[in-house]
């Protein structure tokens, strides 16, 4: 009897464990894929946020007859247009930094020397139709459209991708 009861145990734990097994192998594959999807859809989200903050911006200055200004604001930082829209400082941008090594990956920042947005890929985005993978960052400037010498718009342009040098003292 006792013999009985460890077998039905012991079967009862090797189709747990097969049944298990086979649900990780369906899913994981699966979960990959909508982490992968999460990344591209929060950077998306990002873009248009930053469109919707500079076209906000052109708007003020459309409002107030100051669209003439709006050269001066190429290369700005757009994430402090949203200082006082939104509450807090969102988590995904670190603020402004020229030292890249302490973004986190799926993060923005802005170097103020060079004046552009950066994105710190943590796998890949899509942007454009093409594929940028880790470890690119890509590299977004606020700019300005000109017709007939006078300034039409301001739009958020992506300037490319690239990947940064690590030097002997990083890879420590």
């Amino acid at each position: 009897m006792m013999r009985r009861a460890f077998s039905s145990r012991y079967l009862s734990f090797a189709l747990s464990f097969v049944i298990i097994s086979i649900l990780l192998l369906v899913f994981l594959p699966k979960l990959g894929r909508e982490i992968e999807r999460l990344e591209q859809s929060r950077f998306d989200f990002r873009i248009e946020e930053l469109r919707a903050a500079i076209y906000f911006q052109q708007l003020t200055l459309h409002s107030r007859s100051e669209l003439s200004k709006a050269h001066r604001l190429k290369g700005a930082n757009p994430y402090q247009w949203l200082r006082g829209r939104v509450a807090e400082q969102p988590s995904f941008y670190v603020g402004e930094t020229e030292d890249l090594s302490t973004v986190p990956v799926a993060n923005w920042a802005y170097d103020p020397e060079r004046k552009v947005l950066l994105y710190r890929i943590e796998d890949f985005v899509v942007l454009d139709e093409k594929q940028y993978a880790a470890p690119n960052w890509l590299v977004f400037a606020v700019t300005t459209q000109i017709a007939e010498e006078k300034v039409q718009a301001l739009s958020l342009r992506f300037l490319g991708a690239f990947e940064p040098q690590i030097t002997a003292d990083e890879k420590k």
